[in-house]
């Protein structure tokens, strides 16, 4: 979306980042705002956290395989895949880690984007047609997958669930984090 109308309406793309920056720092004072509602769902995810945690890991290995082998698989250039790996992360999460990096940060923008929108217009309904019903494990999914959009989809479908989706998107910003310096290090080292 955000491509089509920059094409459309003829922006600059730097000038649009550029005037964008009072957004980030928003983008981070939600990230802190987020603390109580994951205490919430911290005690009810430390009941079983085995479950929880083995989902967060495969979602966000899953999600980092895809990127590489789909990149391998076009001929995608190193850079351009660095902007991409971190797309399953918080927006603020992921500008950092591609702007850590050296990544186009503007690829990195909508890869996150495309990848919340995708994820919170598919998730409920390949959730549902495995049986998975609204709930802590739907909210969680949406927020680890679909992030912020899929955040705002948990508040407007099911409200009392928001603290599973916020814990879903802060472990897997944290989780790709993670990752992403392993990623550095295994290059590095090779």
């Amino acid at each position: 979306m955000l491509f089509v109308a920059v094409t459309l309406l003829r922006l600059n793309p730097q000038t649009l980042l550029a005037q964008m920056s009072g957004l980030r720092y928003l983008m981070d004072l939600a990230v802190v705002a987020m603390a109580i509602p994951l205490q919430l769902a911290g005690r009810a995810l430390m009941r079983q956290p085995a479950p929880w945690l083995a989902g967060l890991l495969a979602a966000g290995l899953g999600s980092m395989a895809c990127v590489v082998l789909l990149a391998n698989g076009l001929g995608v250039s190193p850079d351009d895949l660095v902007a991409l790996l971190p797309k399953a992360a918080t927006m603020p999460v992921a500008l950092g880690l591609a702007g850590q990096g050296g990544a186009n940060v503007h690829l990195t923008t909508l890869s996150v984007v495309m990848t919340g929108l995708a994820g919170a217009l598919w998730i409920p309904w390949i959730l549902r047609s495995c049986g998975v019903q609204p709930g802590p494990v739907h909210a969680f999914t949406l927020g680890a997958c679909a992030h912020a959009i899929g955040l705002v989809r948990v508040q407007a479908d099911s409200p009392q669930w928001q603290h599973f989706a916020i814990a879903g998107m802060c472990g897997n910003a944290l989780l790709t984090a993670l990752l992403m310096g392993l990623w550095w290090r295994l290059l590095n080292l090779g």
